[in-house]
This record gives structure tokens, C-alpha cells and sequence, in this order.
């Protein structure tokens, strides 16, 4: 099963940026578009204002994003595990506990909408504020580390040494704000892979 997942990430690494961008970024427009003309329906009539269907909205577009964050997340992981057969320097055990924190964050955003306070359950929460804090501040970590090892693999793995923080820094940065950031990160990945790809070969 590992194997399976490690060749799909192999595919991802191999896919060009705008394969990765176009997907992701289309549908986060269309469902913020679709979401501020549901909302301004909901401000031109304040003094009735219909707390369910809001519920419903905000629930059905998370419903709805689901497969974007789990191609967004998996991108990530995908560049932490292609960077990761060359970056031997560097322990490799960290890109699973990357996969490990990006499993916890995309639990957390799929039960998110229904433990997260909305308009008609805020004043009666399903479960205290204080632990869906600790838990979304948890995915939040989970999330900025996972970047973190991405982009240390992927530097690390272009240098044939270990990354040092300011080297890797800029990378991290190019993830975090990925609509433009996958156009520089991903065919560094595409390079990456390739190399890897000849290294081994003529190994072989």
C-alpha cells in the first residue's frame, strides 16, 4: 500500500505546474464565487436572516473542497517524498511525519464544518471552543511543518546536502502561497525527479 502511494506521489512530482495549479485554484474561485453571491443574498435580507441555509451553505462548500485540499495536501507530500529518494542526507523519516500531520489536517477540515461554530450553533457548540481551537491551531502546526520538510527535502535534494534553515526558507514561503508558488516549486520537482529517474538507471 505504501509502494502505491509512493508511486502516485512519483506521478504528481512528474505532473507540470500548471496540471497542479489549474485544478486547485479553478474550483477554490468557483466555490468563493458561488459563496459571496449566497452570502450576499443572505446581508440583503437582514432583518430575517435564515441561519440554517447559511449553515447549510458553508457546510456543503467544505463538502465541496474536500478533494481540492486532499490534491493541495497531497501535492506537498508528494513533493516531500519525490525529494526525498535523493535527499539520503537528510532523515527521511520526516516526510512520513509529514504525511502523518497532513492525514491530521485533512481529518480536521473534513469535520471542521460540523465542530466548528457556525451562526445557529453559536451559542450551543457540539464541542467546547477551547478544544476546537487546540485542534485547529494542532492542524494549523501540523500543516506549516509538513511545508517545512517539503521544502528542506526538496533543497536538500536539489544541493546533495543538508538544507540549512535560510536555504530552505524561500521554498517554504513558495509553498505556503502555492497559486504562485507551484510555478516556481514544481518543476524544481520535475527536476528532481528526473535526475532520480537517471541515477537510477544507470544504477540499474
Amino acid at each position: 500500500e505504501s509502494r502505491m502511494f509512493t508511486r502516485l506521489a512519483a506521478k504528481v512530482g512528474r505532473l507540470k505546474h500548471w496540471q497542479v495549479f489549474v485544478p486547485i485554484v479553478a474550483v477554490f474561485v468557483l466555490i468563493g464565487f458561488r459563496q459571496s453571491n449566497a452570502i450576499d443574498a443572505y446581508i440583503a435580507n437582514p432583518d430575517r436572516p435564515d441561519f440554517e441555509a447559511l449553515d447549510a451553505l458553508l457546510i456543503e462548500n467544505m463538502i465541496l473542497s474536500m478533494p481540492i485540499f486532499a490534491v493541495l495536501l497531497f501535492w506537498i507530500w508528494s513533493i516531500a517524498s519525490c525529494s526525498a529518494i535523493r535527499a539520503t542526507k537528510v532523515n527521511n523519516a520526516a516526510a512520513t511525519r509529514a504525511a502523518v500531520a497532513l492525514i491530521f489536517a485533512f481529518a480536521y477540515l473534513g469535520v471542521s464544518p460540523w465542530i466548528f461554530p457556525r451562526p445557529s450553533t453559536i451559542d450551543d457548540p457540539l464541542i467546547p471552543m477551547q478544544l476546537v481551537v487546540v485542534l485547529h491551531m494542532s492542524a494549523v502546526f501540523g500543516m506549516v511543518y509538513a511545508f517545512g520538510v517539503a521544502a528542506k527535502l526538496l533543497v536538500s535534494a536539489e544541493n546533495d546536502s543538508v538544507a540549512t534553515f535560510h536555504e530552505y526558507l524561500g521554498t517554504f514561503f513558495l509553498i505556503w502561497f502555492f497559486p504562485i508558488g507551484v510555478w516556481n516549486v514544481q518543476p524544481r520537482v520535475n527536476a528532481v525527479v528526473n535526475r532520480a529517474r537517471s541515477e537510477q538507471s544507470v544504477g540499474s
